[in-house]
């Protein structure tokens, strides 16, 4: 029985088709259309008896011969016949075919990486409906996709029912769609206000995780510890800690950005020994505001991770991270007046970055006191100001900066910047007095 049943599917093949087979075309398309469609063992059959099989009212056929056509396999390519066999399944209910139509008006002929700006979008949706009011998962997680991206009217609301009915059919991408959109505030296409779910949001974090989506892990640490939004429902500690837990599942799952997190964020050294320079340098290449930035900053400023210091390095990294809606912003400005302070770095760049002049920013005693020097030697085309250096040499001192505080101890005492002042110079002195001598101890 194995062995006729063999006879009948190899004389079924098409080992020399009629027609010439052009190059065969890999569009964006092309390769969805050819992964989609399941083993089959139409894709066995010669070119005449699926002709046939689709010419007779066959929906399957018409798909495998759709391929052929959109491909260029042993036909003539032709996208259009292509179209209208798979419309003419679509139409015919086949919930696959159904799906693909949906993708043909969508996507068209376009590549990984452009933006879908150009597709008939609405009838696109039209066709993913009817598939995924039928079941077909794909369907409704490319329907959330085109009111979350506005390919059709920008709508929370539907993008929501989407992702989730995918979500719940165990769609891993649409878990994680899911989560993002229930973690903030969003619109419904008449500006209707549609409520953020924080808890529900990092439910769908963990679930799309656990199904296979590493950066899921970074998402809802960054959701819990870099977003203001959520400071009122969660205490700080809890979210420090479970957000610490999703790092270190991140970490183990390879991936970098968990890594620099971890670093900048809970000091983990353990997370700094295993760094990949390369693999942590492609993640701030392709995120300019991603903390990985802040850590390649961190790691060419010091000359860790078995790097030499490269001073314009650190300051390349540090500078991406400025102007950032990010918490670590302040690091990188700190980290970029450090640079700038230092005496063997010389700015490319003819004046002060703007965000080194805001004390918002730099707010740490140490960030502020390297700018002070900044501007009390001047460096390279920047021109010194001492008066503003006197200004920053008082708000470091104020953050509890004792070399600072005896800065401007000498410069009162000396009448540097200014007219002398004893008085003055002594209150400074003092103040470095009770600085040096609580150390560790707190700041006044």
């Amino acid at each position: 029985m194995h062995v006729v049943l063999a006879c009948v599917v190899l004389g079924a093949t098409d080992p020399t088709p009629a027609a010439a087979p052009e190059q065969e075309d890999r569009g964006y398309f092309s390769r969805r259309l050819d992964k989609t469609l399941p083993f089959s063992t139409w894709r066995l059959v010669s070119l005449e008896r699926l002709t046939r099989a689709a010419e007779g009212g066959n929906p399957e056929a018409k798909l495998f011969l759709a391929l052929r056509y959109q491909v260029g396999r042993g036909v003539p390519r032709s996208p259009d016949k292509a179209r209208l066999l798979i419309l003419s399944a679509a139409e015919g209910g086949l919930v696959m075919a159904q799906y693909l139509a949906g993708l043909r008006y969508a996507d068209g002929e376009k590549e990984p990486g452009v933006f879908r700006g150009s597709g008939n979008y609405q009838v696109a949706a039209e066709w993913f409906e009817k598939a995924a009011e039928q079941g077909h998962v794909e369907a409704a997680f490319e329907l959330g996709n085109l009111y979350h991206f506005g390919q059709l009217p920008r709508d929370a609301q539907e993008a929501r029912r989407w992702f989730r009915k995918a979500a719940e059919a165990g769609h891993a991408e649409a878990a994680m769609e899911l989560g993002s959109q229930l973690a903030y505030d969003r619109e419904t296409a008449l500006g209707e206000r549609v409520p953020s779910e924080p808890k529900d949001a990092i439910r769908w974090f963990g679930i799309a995780h656990d199904r296979g989506v590493a950066s899921a892990a970074v998402d809802l640490a960054d959701y819990l510890i870099l977003n203001p939004s959520v400071e009122g429902i969660w205490p700080l500690a809890w979210r420090r800690e479970e957000a610490r837990r999703w790092l270190l599942k991140g970490l183990a799952d390879g991936d970098e950005a968990a890594r620099a997190r971890l670093v900048l964020l809970y000091n983990e050294a353990s997370a700094l020994r295993g760094v990949d320079v390369e693999d942590l340098s492609q993640l701030a290449n392709a995120q300019p505001g991603d903390p990985a930035n802040v850590l390649l900053g961190r790691i060419h400023e010091r000359g860790l991770a078995g790097r030499e210091r490269d001073l314009k390095l650190a300051a390349k990294y540090y500078q991406r991270m400025l102007g950032m809606e990010r918490n670590l912003l302040v690091e990188a400005a700190e980290g970029l007046a450090r640079v700038y302070a230092d005496p063997q770095f010389v700015p490319e760049m003819n004046r002060l970055p703007f965000q080194l002049e805001d004390p918002a920013l730099v707010r740490s005693s140490e960030g502020r006191m390297a700018v002070a020097e900044l501007w009390w030697s001047g460096k390279g085309k920047l021109v010194a100001d001492r008066s503003k250096a006197i200004e920053w040499f008082a708000r470091s001192a104020q953050a509890g900066n004792a070399a600072a505080a005896r800065r401007l101890a000498a410069c009162w005492e000396q009448g540097l910047g200014g007219p002398a002042d004893p008085e003055e110079a002594q209150r400074w002195r003092r103040r470095a007095e009770w600085l040096e001598s609580n150390r560790g101890h707190g700041t006044p």
